[in-house]
């Protein structure tokens, strides 16, 4: 695999990245050990709609993908299902 060298390419040129968007999408068990880990007893509880209210985007090479542990979901542009 080649590494992307930026100084090649022209001021202002678009740059193409091949990578796939990978967006953690929080479920109960997660919001449950959150609160149970905060050391903090005044702090404020997390519900399950807060901690999914943004999501960080983290670009990943396309390939990572097919090598993901069993049981993990894998969602593309062609699927309808959500987990």
């Amino acid at each position: 695999m080649r590494p992307e060298t930026w100084g090649e390419d022209p001021p202002g040129a678009t740059i193409m990245l091949n990578r796939a968007a990978l967006i953690l999408r929080y479920k109960q068990p997660f919001v449950d050990w959150i609160n149970a880990a905060d050391p903090s007893p005044a702090s404020h509880v997390l519900t399950l709609a807060e901690v999914n209210q943004e999501h960080t985007v983290y670009l990943v090479e396309s390939k990572a993908k097919r090598s993901w542990p069993d049981g993990w979901p894998v969602i593309t542009r062609s699927s309808s299902k959500r987990s």
